[in-house]
């Protein structure tokens, strides 16, 4: 015997590949997760957008209304 057992080792071994599947799997939910969040910040630039386009408008027609109404006075 060379003084090293088999099951010794098997068994020595059997936690660092746990471990290391367990990294593996961590990092493909790191991924996965990445490419979900980069899908939910481009919905919410546009989400943005359209809520910016709304808000000009609004702006606009409020003041048009103010410069019609101050023009008729002092015009």
């Amino acid at each position: 015997m060379s003084g090293i057992e088999v099951a010794g080792i098997v068994m020595g071994a059997i936690p660092i590949i746990l471990a290391g599947l367990q990294f593996y799997t961590e990092g493909i939910s790191v991924t996965k997760r990445y490419r979900k969040y980069e899908e939910g910040i481009k919905d919410l630039s546009r989400q943005l957008g359209t809520e910016y386009a709304i808000y000009a408008n609004s702006v606009k027609l409020v003041l048009n209304g103010v410069i019609q109404k101050h023009c008729n006075l002092s015009c």
